[in-house]
C-alpha cells in the first residue's frame, strides 16, 4: 500500500528524469551511494518501508534537489507524515516544523522549462564520474566527446584539445570500459550522452571525486576567455536564500538550448558558471 512518502519520492524521481525506480538506483551509485540494496529501495517506493531520517539528505541529493529547498522540505514533510499518525503529527510536529514555509521558488514558465530540460536528460553515475574525473585528459575528452554526435577517433580529439595521440586513445579506452563512450569500430567511437542533458551526480554525494573534478575544471576554465560576468554581493537570511538556488540551476541548465553537435565557423566549448558564496556572518 502507497504511503505519503513512497507516493511523494516516485513523483520526484520521476521530476528528476529517472525514469524506473533502476534508473534512480543504479544511476546514484546503487548500494554503496545510497546505503540500501535495490530491494530495500523497491520496498520504500511501495510503501513497505520508510528510510531511516539519517538517510533523507542522501535521498534528496540523489534527486538533484537542492538541500532547504521547497521541494526538499516537501520530501522531509512526507517522511514525517509517514512516520507519525496523523493526529500525532498535526498536534505536535507541524506547529513546529510547518511545511508551508519556504518560497515557491520556480514561476510556471520555469517549471516548464525544466520538464522540457528533464526529458533530454542523462545521468553520469558516480562509477563513470570517477573515470572522467581521473585526470585532464580523461575529463576533456569526455566533454568534447559528449558536444558531437558523430564518429569520433583519438586524432580527432587530440587535434581539438592539444593531448597526443597517445594519449586521446587511452582517455577513449578508459571512457569505453564505463559505458560513457561506445566503440563503433576500431578506433572509432561513439558518446551516448552527446545531445543530451548532461547530469552529473550532485557533488555532496561523491566527496571522493568532488575535489579533483572541481580542480580539473578549474584549471580548464582558467585556461580560457572570459566571455560575460555579472556579480551581485547582497546581505539576506541564509534559509530564504536556499530557495533561488532552484532558479540559478534552471537558468544555468538553459543554456543547453544553445548547445550544438556539429562543428561551425564559430563553434566552441563554453564554461556557464554560476556561483553562491556566504561571505560573513552578518
Amino acid at each position: 500500500m502507497a504511503t505519503i512518502f513512497s507516493e511523494t519520492l516516485v513523483r520526484l524521481r520521476r521530476e528528476a528524469g529517472f525514469t524506473t525506480a533502476y534508473h534512480f538506483f543504479n544511476s546514484n551509485g546503487g548500494k554503496s551511494r545510497l546505503g540500501i540494496s535495490y530491494r530495500g529501495y523497491l520496498l520504500l517506493e511501495q510503501g513497505k518501508s520508510l528510510p531511516s531520517f539519517g538517510r533523507m539528505r542522501t535521498f534528496i541529493l540523489s534527486l538533484h534537489i537542492t538541500l532547504k529547498s521547497r521541494t526538499a522540505n516537501e520530501l522531509v514533510v512526507s517522511w514525517l507524515k509517514t512516520f507519525f499518525d496523523k493526529e500525532s503529527f498535526e498536534d505536535l510536529v507541524f506547529p513546529v516544523f510547518s511545511e508551508n514555509s519556504g518560497l515557491q521558488a520556480l514561476s510556471p514558465t520555469q517549471q516548464a522549462l525544466k520538464r522540457t530540460l528533464v526529458q533530454t536528460t542523462m545521468f553520469v553515475s558516480p562509477k563513470q564520474l570517477s573515470v572522467i574525473s581521473e585526470n585532464k585528459d580523461i575529463y576533456a575528452c569526455f566533454l568534447l566527446a559528449s558536444a558531437e554526435t558523430g564518429i569520433l577517433t583519438p586524432k580527432i580529439i587530440a587535434d581539438a584539445s592539444g593531448m597526443s595521440v597517445a594519449s586521446a586513445e587511452k582517455a577513449m579506452k578508459r571512457l569505453a570500459a564505463v559505458k560513457a563512450l561506445k566503440a563503433v569500430k576500431p578506433g572509432q567511437y561513439k558518446c551516448p550522452f552527446a545531445g543530451k542533458m548532461v547530469e552529473f551526480p550532485q557533488l555532496m554525494t561523491v566527496p571522493d571525486i568532488r575535489k579533483n573534478l572541481e580542480n580539473i575544471q578549474d584549471e580548464l576554465i582558467a585556461s580560457g576567455k572570459p566571455m560575460y560576468s555579472r556579480r551581485g554581493i547582497i546581505r539576506a537570511d541564509t534559509l530564504a536564500i536556499a530557495d533561488f538556488f532552484p532558479v540559478l540551476s534552471l537558468n544555468t541548465a538553459a543554456a543547453q538550448a544553445y548547445a550544438i553537435t556539429n562543428k561551425t565557423e564559430n563553434s566552441a566549448i563554453f564554461a556557464v558558471d554560476c556561483r553562491v558564496t556566504k561571505i560573513l556572518d552578518f
